[in-house]
């Protein structure tokens, strides 16, 4: 049986879409929860909880005190967050059980789940917005000022060293998405499987392969994302544009009844 509501809300939905849910049995090391099977797929799937940050929490004690809280949080990839994600990823490689793919499920089952799931995409995928420079002269840009694109791949980001995480799963309330690994060793494989047709009518697969929107820029894996000259020269030679990394923040405001 289940132990967390986490488990149980990922083996609920699983079973109400017919697939095979077997809870594994604890031992003395960790491993995944589920092993996970639906015609011939088979997964193993580690599930784990995400409580709402700190700040969120304290924002909501304050509403409460003092009738308004406020909460203004800078937007990046998460370090603790990206070693969580390699951490559950140990536990799925330990676990003595065959399967054709690993998945990890993560779940945010409070009102921070939003803020919670722009995070782990950006650690996921290292997307950083950058400001696209159209012009070095003031009176053009003034004329067309600059404008915001994403940039896959800029930052640091967890897939690229996982290639045998097939993908991660993000559940919210009334949200679900799953994050396609597109370093993974299988993932022309996953691309096909069960799991993946299942978030596809469910909720989001989020996949940067498939994007076809020519404003999305993708930083070249070769270039050290420590350098950030290097960077701004890359995009520069491929995309042929100027650009600056820009500040995000996510803002959240809350009034009690």
């Amino acid at each position: 049986m289940p132990s967390t509501r986490s488990e149980k809300e990922a083996q609920e939905l699983l079973e109400s879409n017919h697939f095979f849910v077997e809870k594994i049995s604890e031992s003395d090391r960790r491993t995944a929860d589920f092993f996970v099977s639906k015609n011939n797929d088979s997964y193993l799937i580690e599930v784990t909880e995400k409580e709402p940050a700190n700040a969120f929490t304290q924002m909501i004690q304050t509403a409460s005190k003092e009738g308004l809280g406020t909460l203004i949080r800078e937007l990046n990839r998460n370090n603790r967050l990206d070693g969580i994600i390699k951490e559950k990823v140990d536990q799925l490689r330990t676990t003595d059980r065959e399967s054709e793919f690993r998945l990890l499920w993560i779940a945010g089952l409070h009102g921070d789940a939003d803020f919670l799931r722009d995070v782990l995409t950006q650690t996921l995928y290292g997307i950083a917005q950058l400001l696209v420079f159209h012009s070095t002269n003031l009176d053009v840009l003034n004329a067309s000022p600059p404008t915001p694109r994403a940039c896959f791949y800029y930052d640091y980001f967890s897939f690229y060293r996982l290639p045998d995480l097939d993908g991660v799963i993000f559940s919210a309330q009334g949200r679900k998405t799953l994050f396609v690994n597109p370093f993974g060793d299988k993932t022309s494989a996953f691309r096909k499987s069960e799991m993946h047709d299942l978030f596809k009518t469910i909720g989001t697969v989020a996949d940067p392969d498939t994007i076809k929107d020519p404003s999305v820029l993708f930083l070249g894996l070769d270039v050290d994302r420590s350098d950030q000259r290097a960077k701004w020269e890359y995009i520069k030679k491929t995309y042929g544009i100027l650009t600056s990394r820009m500040v995000e923040s996510s803002f959240h405001g809350v009034l009690p009844f």
